[in-house]
């Protein structure tokens, strides 16, 4: 490689000429990335997708719930409550508006990465892009309360049709992240991969420590994938760093007041073991 000022010889890692100065993209670098997010910043999101989270129970009746946090209010009967049905029906609201506070996050994240060679990231996504694919993992994370063995084969399809929309929204999130140093990313991973991975790791929680194993491949497989055309993503987590961090991290989110330093933590070793790859003209496998 040469420098376009003085046609001095660069090796393929320069950032700058070493005769003028002048600055050059290198044909082949390594670029580390770090993430400058606040604990209050980190507060807020996490209070905020907590709040998307929460699934009001209805009476037995009529056998619906929304989300993650089962909530049991005491007047629950055999008829509905007017008081329940207004609290179902918020609640139903705000799981949809975690389309929109999802892309909120996203851009916030984006917006604190920093890179080793000055580039930024950006994130163009809006939360009304993936309303169908939110809505259908919403769905999927709903309990009918059909008696086995009639449930068995509707709570499977949902749960195919969840990890369905899974995949869509983390194709939608890799695609809307713009780097000024290149072209833009695109996610390749596709749904059998997932599917297996998501297998894997559901058995890999019996043998008690394996799961976190699997996780650091899961890191690695969905970085792999996140590539664009002159660079790549690399994760370079093991699976004894993340056993031990999540172990220190649940431990240390006991005090709850810890808790946003504790996942601020978490999230800035994941990014600063991330590192993007290029090659000018031929993407780096």
């Amino acid at each position: 490689m040469r420098c376009p000022k003085c046609a001095a010889n660069l090796a393929d890692d320069s950032w700058a000429c070493s005769q003028c100065g002048f600055p050059v993209r290198p044909r082949h670098h390594i670029v580390h990335l770090d993430f400058w997010g606040s604990p209050l910043q980190v507060l807020l999101w996490l209070l905020l997708m907590a709040l998307v989270s929460v699934k009001i129970p209805l009476p037995p009746a009529i056998n619906i719930r929304i989300l993650c946090i089962c909530v049991s209010p005491p007047w629950i009967g055999n008829a509905p409550s007017p008081w329940l049905m207004l609290a179902w029906i918020l609640s139903v609201i705000l799981a949809i508006a975690g389309a929109w506070i999802f892309a909120g996050a996203c851009r916030w994240f984006c917006r604190h990465l920093r890179f080793s060679d000055d580039a930024r990231a950006d994130f163009t996504g809006r939360g009304g892009q993936i309303l169908g694919w939110w809505i259908l993992c919403v769905l999927a994370d709903l309990r009918w309360n059909l008696p086995a063995p009639e449930g068995v084969p509707l709570d499977i399809a949902m749960y195919l049709l969840g990890l369905w929309g899974t995949l869509n929204i983390l194709r939608w999130f890799v695609g809307h992240v713009k780097l000024s140093s290149s072209r833009g990313l695109s996610f390749f991973g596709t749904y059998v991969e997932l599917l297996g991975w998501e297998i894997l790791l559901t058995l890999s929680v019996l043998t008690v420590i394996g799961w976190a194993w699997v996780l650091a491949a899961i890191g690695r497989w969905m970085a792999r994938n996140a590539r664009g055309d002159d660079i790549a993503l690399r994760f370079h987590g093991v699976g004894i760093q993340i056993l031990w961090r999540t172990v220190v991290a649940i431990l240390c989110s006991i005090p709850i007041v810890t808790i946003p330093f504790v996942w601020l933590w978490y999230t800035r070793w994941l990014v600063q073991n991330t590192t993007i790859e290029g090659q000018l003209g031929d993407l780096v496998v």
